[in-house]
């Protein structure tokens, strides 16, 4: 009788193949490589995406990059800059030429006889005497077409610019007390002279760091022209000259273009984040934020900025669409960028671009309407000269040729609203709840009745 084979053992799985702790680790380990292939991805996808975006805006705006644009304003030859020669005024400007609160509060009130005590009218017509020859200087800004500002490159620009707007504060402070003894001696020409001088030192100073102090004489020279038909009765001449450049030098100070000086920043951003010349820690410092550990992360930068881009570039595309239609697009990009973005860029981004842009765009848009109440009062201020009477609605001023046609109110697209009275004209644009804004009115009073109701 023979003897079975002995059958061989079975082969027992090592332990740690086995072990519940093993087999989480490999599926940890295989998700962690899943994860580094897909950011590995998505990166790659953004960067070529960037490469697009870059490549299309460059075909519309070759020098859209903030050190594109200061290259391109360095090759201004300096007796052609009229920045330098705004620069030099303020340099020989008397000392002290910075003003008390008190002084700045002043340029809020029209009509300094209501306001003022004797003590500090006297004050300020001492200081607007001191400064005599500095505003026959100014009238040189005529001959000067353009102007650029010398700019540091630094890797933050818009955080250490050459910080023209602050230089050049002492010249609004100035032409703004002006404007104001102007009225109050009856020199309402020499108001809408002042007023024209400052839309052009807006359209003169085009530096990229510019832009606030180009915000900042828009606003300036729509109250001197504002001051100059509520106090007076301004010549034809002049009222033609205003209209002319309200239409014509309004567009250098348009919120497209702040929004490009915008995109060009974050563009350099990301490039000294990029070649090492910036950090995160270094952006973090100079911005005095304190940052959770995530926006220190690097490998969210490319998505991040490509989101930054599409956003800047969004919102300028949407400046090319009827300012009603503003808001709405751009609350749109805001709303998908602030869920897409989490890093450093995003909080860069929300300094110069949004969270706050359509907040922003609201108050580019009620001086917008200040602009269209101001040019319909002026047509209807040239009208009454003309006919002797107040036109009794805006189509009068278009059969007229005082309007090229029907104005819309900003806020709504609708027109804006033009009621005659008793006392002269009412014209407003009022808000549809866009943003921070505020209803925008002017009131053209009957010449009789001019500086007694300002």
């Amino acid at each position: 009788m023979g003897i079975a084979p002995h059958a061989p053992a079975a082969r027992q799985t090592p332990w740690w193949i086995t072990s519940w702790m093993t087999r989480l680790a490999l599926v940890v380990a295989a998700l962690a490589v899943a994860a580094i292939l897909m950011l590995t991805w998505a990166r790659m996808g953004a960067a070529s995406r960037i490469s697009q975006l870059h490549a299309e805006i460059e075909k519309t705006d070759p020098h859209w990059r903030f050190e594109d644009a200061v290259r391109e304003a360095a090759k201004l030859p300096d007796a052609e800059n009229g920045a330098l020669f705004l620069l030099k005024i303020v340099a020989n400007m008397p000392k002290p030429h910075e003003l008390s609160k008190e002084h700045q509060d002043l340029f809020k009130n029209r009509a300094m006889e209501q306001v003022l005590n004797v003590p500090q009218r006297e004050a300020l017509l001492e200081w607007h005497t001191k400064m005599a020859p500095t505003l026959r200087e100014l009238e040189g800004a005529w001959k000067y077409e353009r102007g650029a500002f010398p700019v540091t490159l630094d890797p933050l620009p818009f955080f250490s610019p050459s910080k023209a707007y602050d230089v050049l504060m002492p010249v609004l402070y100035l032409l703004n007390t002006h404007a104001m003894l102007q009225a109050d001696n009856q020199d309402i020409d020499g108001v809408m002279r002042t007023g024209l001088l400052l839309l052009h030192l807006g359209k003169m100073s085009a530096s990229p760091d510019a832009a606030y102090f180009r915000v900042s004489t828009r606003h300036a020279a729509l109250g001197a022209f504002r001051r100059a038909l509520s106090q007076g009765e301004p010549s034809e001449e002049m009222l033609r000259q205003a209209d002319t450049a309200l239409r014509k030098e309004w567009e250098y100070l348009s919120s497209q273009e702040s929004l490009k000086v915008s995109r060009g920043l974050i563009g350099q951003t990301y490039v000294h984040l990029q070649n090492g010349n910036l950090t995160e820690d270094d952006v973090i410092s100079r911005l005095k934020l304190q940052t959770p550990t995530a926006w220190r992360l690097t490998y969210s930068r490319t998505r991040d900025y490509l989101a930054t881009l599409e956003l800047s570039e969004g919102a300028i595309r949407a400046m090319d669409r009827p300012p009603w239609e503003w808001i709405t697009a751009v609350r749109a990009l805001e709303e998908k960028h602030l869920q897409t973005t989490w890093s450093l860029l995003a909080v860069i981004t929300s300094i110069s671009i949004g969270p706050g842009l359509v907040n922003g765009l609201a108050l580019h848009l009620e001086c917008d309407a200040d602009k269209e109440c101001l040019l319909t009062s002026i047509a209807a201020e040239r009208f009454r000269k003309k006919h002797h009477r107040w036109p009794a609605n805006m189509q009068e001023l278009v059969s007229d040729a005082f309007l090229p046609s029907i104005p819309r109110n900003p806020f709504s697209g609708s027109e804006l609203k033009f009621r005659p009275h008793d006392r002269g004209i009412t014209i407003s644009c009022e808000n549809n709840g866009t943003g921070q804004s505020r209803d925008v009115e002017h009131q053209l009073w009957n010449v009789d009745i001019r500086r007694r109701t300002d």
